[in-house]
């Protein structure tokens, strides 16, 4: 395996069952700004990648786009452009014979929103104590509601 950038969470794609190689693509290049696997993809992969994506972004509102799912006789290509406001363009390539397409679209979106969406950590008892008390009927009465409920 070898890697031209250090991205651990989408390096992470390539422990999916059947992972044959992971990379990500600028669009505008179209370029590859980092990969990971058995070999690199040329630029006539990234131009098809890419290409793909922005006929299938044609086809429904961008917001609305999941994966995008390529098959042949011994792969599968999962590609899916990466939510975090840079417009930028995964790609993961599966062996067919190992692989899983269910599981491995679950975790692959799972892998790309972690990354995409950084997670803030949970309050601490200390930050909970450091913030004003405040209580309204609005409040008392959900957890009234909640209470009759149980």
């Amino acid at each position: 395996m070898t890697t031209t950038l250090d991205r651990p969470p989408l390096e992470n794609a390539l422990g999916i069952p059947g992972a044959r190689s992971v990379c990500l693509l600028d669009p505008d290049g179209p370029a590859v700004l980092w990969w990971a696997g058995d070999a690199a993809p040329g630029t006539d992969e990234a131009v098809s990648v890419v290409s793909l994506a922005r006929a299938a972004a044609g086809l429904v509102s961008l917001s609305e786009l999941g994966d995008v799912i390529l098959t042949s006789t011994d792969e599968f290509h999962l590609v899916r452009i990466v939510a975090d406001g840079t417009a930028r363009v995964a790609h993961l390539a599966l062996r067919r014979s190992d692989a899983n397409l269910a599981m491995a679209r679950h975790e692959f979106r799972v892998l790309l929103e972690a990354e995409a969406v950084p997670v803030p950590p949970p309050p601490t008892a200390f930050t909970l104590l450091n913030q004003p008390y405040s209580a309204d009927a609005d409040v008392l009465d959900r957890i009234l509601a909640t209470l009759r409920r149980l």
